[in-house]
């Protein structure tokens, strides 16, 4: 994803929808038709495809949405600027009245090498006497004594 923080607003070129997140999978909160002026704070632009959702394709571009019409929205809600049509075109929904204040760095999701500990620790309660006691087992869930 290359994501950047923008000042400015979108207004779309054909009635579309607004979402829970930025993909076409997400949940639609409404619809807006032409001429909506919708304010947002970030651009969101697909640098991959996602192989798993056939219609979320690289290139493909959200705003996020702060203010519609000059009211303000809460929670979290996107609308598609460029988007990928049935024949894979890219296919612009909004027309884009924004300026770039700042790129946002890239998230690193290369996975992260599993830690496991040498040992585990373990309180457990003296089947005589009711109190707390520390047991301590190996990796291998062997005891240590």
């Amino acid at each position: 994803m290359n994501i950047q923080n923008v000042e400015g607003y979108i207004i779309p070129k054909y009635s579309t929808r607004l979402r829970t997140s930025y993909s076409t999978y997400s949940d639609s909160i409404g619809t807006y038709p032409t001429g909506t002026k919708v304010y947002i704070s970030q651009v969101i632009e697909r640098t991959e495809t996602d192989s798993l959702k056939v219609n979320d394709f690289k290139g493909d571009k959200w705003g996020k949405v702060i203010k519609i019409n000059d009211v303000a929205i809460s929670g979290e809600a996107y609308m598609a600027i460029v988007y990928h049509n049935s024949a894979f075109q890219l296919y612009p929904i909004c027309d884009e009245y924004y300026s770039v204040v700042e790129e946002v760095p890239p998230v690193d999701e290369t996975p992260v090498a599993e830690v496991k500990p040498d040992f585990i620790l373990v309180y457990v309660q003296d089947a005589e006497t009711g109190d707390k006691v520390e047991v301590t087992y190996k990796e291998d869930s062997s005891k240590v004594v």
